[in-house]
């Protein structure tokens, strides 16, 4: 039947691995289940935690893609947002410079077309 003797066994815990020592248990009015019980118990239950363990991993994996794809969201957004900014403001520059005398400018964001480059030709015959 049962030496009392069990041998010990490498378990793997996710990616780790642990050695083992099935302990007997001795309940009154339970037998002790033998080293091979043990090791069939034990393996049912490392199969069907697996599934359950594989599953919230991946899970975790789907909602750190989703939440990191968020966060890319956001960064390029704020980067397209300042990329415009910048070039919107160096647009405003060369406006300001191009029609220098010609225009009303209302901070950096408008301007009023006083006369046209058009007009100043005519007057001035270039």
């Amino acid at each position: 039947m049962h030496s009392g003797r069990m041998s010990s066994r490498r378990v793997a815990i996710g990616r780790r691995s642990i050695w083992a020592e099935p302990q007997p248990r001795s309940s009154p009015g339970r037998p002790t289940r033998s080293a091979q019980e043990i090791t069939v118990a034990f393996d049912t239950l490392q199969q069907e935690l697996s599934v359950q363990i594989s599953s919230q991993v991946m899970r975790t994996h789907q909602q750190l893609l989703e939440n990191f794809d968020e966060d890319v969201t956001l960064k390029v957004k704020t980067k397209s947002e300042q990329a415009l900014s910048d070039y919107e403001r160096k647009l405003m520059l060369l406006t300001r410079h191009e029609l220098e005398g010609l225009a009303e400018f209302r901070g950096d964001e408008s301007f009023v077309l006083i006369q046209s480059r058009d007009s100043v030709q005519a007057e001035t015959g270039l």
